[in-house]
């Protein structure tokens, strides 16, 4: 998972790689150019979209500093793991 994907310049790098990426940003990136699924998603609103946990990796490249509460999205990240888990 790429948070804050962007223009999908770490999805395209990683898709030559075979990864198949899911990006989150609020502005969507050219389909040719973002990444295998995409998810409009204003991070610094409360509850993250996804499951973290179902993922291998979560990149988080220039995320933390743009947010307005670091500590409240982080929370929100960790907290859709456990939700997942309390769901399944």
């Amino acid at each position: 998972m790429d948070i804050g994907c962007a223009s999908g310049y770490i999805s395209r790098a990683l898709e030559a790689k075979q990864c198949r990426i899911t990006g989150i940003d609020q502005f969507a990136p050219a389909e040719d150019l973002g990444p295998d699924r995409f998810i409009k998603a204003v991070l610094d609103h409360a509850g993250f979209p996804l499951d973290a946990g179902s993922f291998d990796y979560v990149l988080l490249p220039n995320v933390i500093e743009q947010v307005d509460s670091p500590g409240q999205f982080l929370d929100s990240l960790r907290h859709s793991r456990t939700m997942a888990r309390t769901l399944k």
